[in-house]
Order: C-alpha cells, then structure tokens, then sequence
C-alpha cells in the first residue's frame, strides 16, 4: 500500500475487499494532518518568529514522525483484520468448534483494536501541537491549521468507531474487560489536559476541542474580505462577482 499511487490506493479503496477500509482512512487523515503541520510549521522560519523557534522546531519534528507512524499504521489496520476474518472462517459444527472459534475470534478483534487505538493516540498529540501553532502561524497559512485540525477530527472519529466495533464483537467478558482498558487507556489522554471529571469521557472532549480550534482559526484567519482577496491573487479576477465568489458570499465567507 505504501508504494501506491493516490488513484491505485483508491482503487483498492473501492474494491470489494476487507482492507484497505475505513481504519486505513482515518490513519491517512492523521498522516496528512501531520504533514499540513509540519509544512504550515516551516512557513514559521523567518525573523518575524524568531522568538518562537524552539517551538516550531519541535513541532516540524514531531509532526514529521507522527506522518511516518500514521502511514505506517494505514497497512498495520490491514493486516490486524487478517486474522479476524479468518477466525470467522473457522468451523462451528460443535460445542468444542464454537468454543475454539469464539476464542480466536475474540483474540483476533483485541489485536485488531491496537491499530485504531494508536490512530488515535496520534490525533491527541497532532491536536495539541495544532493548538500551540495556532497563534503563531502568518494569517495566509492559518486555514491549513484548520485543514489540519478537520483532518485530526476525522481520523479521532473513524478510529473510535473502529474501536467500539471491534468491542461490540466479543462475548467473552475478560476479553471485553481487556478492550475497554485498551481504549480507555488511549482516550485517558485527553484527560489531563481537560481536567474532566465528569461523564463525557476524554476523547468526546478531544472531538469538542478540535471543532472549536478549527472554527477559532477560520474565523480569527480566514475573514471574509481576505477570501475574496485570496481568490483575486490567485485568479488574477478584478471584475464583478465571478460564479466561485458568489459561492463564497452564499457560504458566509
């Protein structure tokens, strides 16, 4: 997979196969906000940021690392879902059969939740180092943070959902103990940087913050007249209203 072109691996993407699926997606989304970071990050190397250099310079080299984890955890959600499926595949004639398929099945889906558990144990960390770029990056590279931040909120939630799905797989109450934990103990970073106590648990947290820096971004950022002004640089436009501005004003921007 990582030697895919964009169009093959979305080939593979469309096929009727088990994997690539939806965990291979949301480790993408987490890679490519990792990269948006990291180059938003380097656009910060001149002397108008100079006071802030150690930072940028942690933040291009994590965000660099976190890239390379999250590809490499879009094969790894794959091959984890290998052995699920063929524990389904396992004979159930008996009471003996069946207990021997349960078990397997069982172990099968724990292991398959580490991928997606790692998924989003990147998105935490990417979040907070989108948070301390926010205020220093130039205002016309802010709306890559935002894109970033989206980013990082769709690979926390297609994670979580491959989380549950695996818990909602297994009968075996240990088993299910055990997954639990796995997922707690991911979500449990949030925890500290909230102070949350209450009922909505860490990681639903993490979700809230990152819509609310996405939004802070564009609209601290991205203002209405800088996106019109953004889109007469880029066109060359001078004129009236064009069909694509119009879409801007309809939108709110």
């Amino acid at each position: 997979m990582l030697d895919d072109t964009i169009s093959a691996y979305l080939d593979r993407l469309a096929g009727r196969t088990a994997a690539p699926a939806g965990g291979a997606t949301a480790a993408m989304n987490a890679a490519q906000a990792a990269a948006l970071l990291a180059m938003a990050a380097r656009y910060c190397d001149g002397p108008k940021h100079a006071g802030n250099a150690e930072a940028i310079g942690e933040i291009i080299s994590e965000a660099d690392q976190l890239r390379h984890t999250c590809v490499a955890l879009m094969t790894a959600d794959g091959e984890s879902y290998a052995p699920v499926l063929a524990a389904y595949q396992l004979p159930k004639d008996t009471d003996e059969l069946r207990a021997v398929r349960a078990a397997a099945i069982t172990d099968a889906l724990v292991t398959a939740a580490a991928p997606p558990a790692e998924v989003i144990s990147a998105a935490a960390r990417l979040l907070e180092l989108a948070e301390t770029l926010q205020p220093i990056v130039s205002g016309f590279i802010a709306p890559d943070v935002a894109a970033a931040v989206e980013a990082i909120r769709a690979a926390a939630a297609t994670s979580r959902t491959n989380a549950e799905a695996n818990l909602s797989g297994i009968t075996d109450p240990a088993a299910r103990g055990r997954l639990t934990r796995i997922t707690a103990d991911v979500a449990a970073g949030g925890e500290g940087r909230t102070g949350h106590r209450g009922r909505t648990s860490p990681l639903r947290l993490m979700l809230r913050r990152v819509r609310f820096s996405a939004s802070a971004v564009a609209r601290a950022q991205l203002t209405p007249s800088r996106c019109r002004m953004r889109y007469r640089r880029f066109t060359g436009f001078t004129g009236r209203a064009a069909p694509a501005e119009g879409v801007l004003r309809a939108s709110g921007l």
